[in-house]
């Protein structure tokens, strides 16, 4: 997992459950040791250290050996897990994440500030600035299309564009809770939007300036619909 520090080294961890709450990604790390006696407050408290500032939503240590006192009532006042080797074996996962009760996760709100069409005009590149929103997108040969403002809404607010956020800004410093940034959006299949004169003209690429809010919400995973469901593992 990404340093939040910015290190070049990610950080290590021994098993990182993947899921999809919805449309957000949670993460659940999941560290072992082999120790031949009761792990003691110290290593939990490492850990704590360990996950400070991480995207992760839930930290479960397993101990072959389990866990002296101190350091299950450590594990339990910030809400980590403790388990020896035993209770990790007989546990049936999908259920533990589901019945895990409301969980912190970090969400992002993000609109879109203006967009910048690429199109084919006469056979020439065409940069079109600050393009009007309520110009028709669609695809060639099809009789109908919906506005650029309704298209390039869906794309900022669709899952694999917050998945792209979270790789490539989320650690990048906010002002006033949210920040700015461009990309582009390469278009897949043909595509033609309307000028102001009511031309169509073929369109390969969109050049967004998006807003991003970012904010911490909690949900309960109770509550959550049975399609939110664990997806990968490891």
């Amino acid at each position: 997992m990404p340093d939040p520090a910015g290190g070049d080294a990610p950080r290590e961890i021994d098993i990182l459950v993947e899921g999809q709450i919805i449309e957000t990604r949670i993460h659940i790390a999941i560290e072992t040791t082999a120790k031949s006696r009761p792990v003691d407050i110290g290593w939990v408290d490492q850990m704590i250290g360990k996950y400070s500032g991480l995207n992760i939503n839930k930290v479960v240590l397993v101990s072959e050996s389990g866990f002296s006192k101190k350091a299950q009532k450590k594990a339990a006042s910030v809400g980590i897990d403790a388990l020896t080797l035993d209770e990790a074996k007989d546990r049936e996962w999908l259920e533990y994440v589901e019945a895990l009760g409301p969980m912190r996760i970090q969400e992002v709100f993000c609109r879109c500030l203006s967009v910048n069409p690429i199109c084919l005009r006469d056979g020439r590149i065409w940069n079109v600035p600050n393009h009007r929103t309520n110009s028709i997108i669609r695809m060639v040969d099809s009789e109908e299309g919906i506005p650029l403002s309704q298209y390039v809404h869906h794309v900022v607010n669709h899952q694999q564009f917050r998945q792209f956020y979270f790789e490539s800004y989320s650690n990048v410093p906010l002002e006033n809770g949210r920040h700015s940034f461009p990309c582009n959006i390469d278009l897949e299949g043909s595509w033609e939007l309307q000028d102001m004169h009511g031309r169509y003209h073929s369109v390969t690429n969109l050049v967004l300036l998006v807003e991003a809010t970012e904010a911490n919400v909690s949900v309960d995973l109770e509550a959550v619909p049975r399609h939110g469901k664990l997806d990968r593992l490891g």
